[in-house]
């Protein structure tokens, strides 16, 4: 289990161009599974993932974010 911390500047290219963060990639699994539980992205600062073998994407565990 690894923790990600997610910067601005990848929050922001996230926003403009969300296929360049795919679930293969640990911080577009953190975003995407924020996103869809409804987080805003600006709040996003961490996460924790485990990378998946058998499919070969990221396991998003916890979504860390600023209230």
């Amino acid at each position: 289990m690894d923790k990600i911390s997610i910067s601005n500047k990848i929050v922001t290219n996230f926003i403009h161009n969300p296929k360049q963060y795919t679930s293969a990639t640990p911080e577009g699994a953190i975003l995407r599974q924020a996103y869809s539980q409804g987080v805003k992205l600006r709040h996003i600062k961490a996460g924790w993932v485990e990378f998946n073998t058998i499919n070969q994407t990221w396991t998003v565990l916890k979504v860390c974010a600023s209230w």
